[in-house]
């Protein structure tokens, strides 16, 4: 029915009207509307300001966000793999550049956080990508070692990087990385992104083995 109205101005009108609490699923296989995507994004996140908007359509910036944030929040304890793998699926097509400022570490002995290996490897358009392993808000989950990155982190991250064909952009930030981890990290990047053009590591320790 949509498709067959012949003005421009009653398909707009239509899609003003459309409920913004739609399935994902449904509005993502049926709405390519920027201003729809754009309505949706500012009506969830009302203090959010996305950065580099420029031409990038809205479907794109609001499912960014959608899957920053779900990662961003996810508890290691509540990690289910097809779950995660579902939602990434869904957000693929679309994602262009994943911007994680926080992980949720383990409450357990080993800090590991939140394993980003069946983000990355279903990512398959990704061009960019920023990392922190750090906490923002632990609360009275704080102890020592909570923002720390571990051995299981990188090699979990590392997986995902092989996987990563159109990676242009590597930021990992804030992290005290071990030469085993810098070494992983290195031969993921050489082994599964050709196109890669930039590698940074703001405010990490590295050591004196670098890459």
């Amino acid at each position: 029915y949509f498709r067959e109205l012949p003005l421009c101005e009653d398909r707009q009108y239509l899609l003003d009207l459309l409920d913004l609490n739609f399935p994902l699923e449904t509005l993502c296989a049926r709405v390519r509307s920027d201003a729809f995507w754009k309505r949706a994004f500012h009506h969830r996140w009302r203090t959010f300001v996305p950065i580099e908007v420029g031409s990038k359509p809205w479907i794109r910036i609001y499912l960014e966000q959608h899957l920053a944030e779900l990662v961003e929040h996810l508890k290691p304890n509540e990690y289910d793999q097809e779950s995660v793998k579902r939602i990434v699926d869904l957000c693929s097509p679309f994602v262009r550049e994943l911007r994680l400022e926080r992980l949720q570490p383990s409450l357990s002995d080993n800090s590991d956080h939140v394993p980003l290996y069946a983000v990355l490897a279903n990512l398959r358009r990704l061009q960019r990508i920023s990392v922190t392993y750090d906490v923002k808000d632990v609360g009275h989950n704080f102890f020592l070692g909570c923002a720390t990155i571990t051995e299981m982190d990188v090699k979990l991250m590392t997986q995902g990087l092989e996987r990563c064909g159109e990676l242009t952009e590597f930021r990992l930030h804030s992290s005290k990385l071990e030469p085993t981890m810098m070494k992983r990290i290195s031969a993921a990047l050489g082994k599964g992104c050709p196109q890669l053009r930039t590698i940074a590591f703001p405010h990490c320790r590295c050591g004196d083995i670098g890459l």
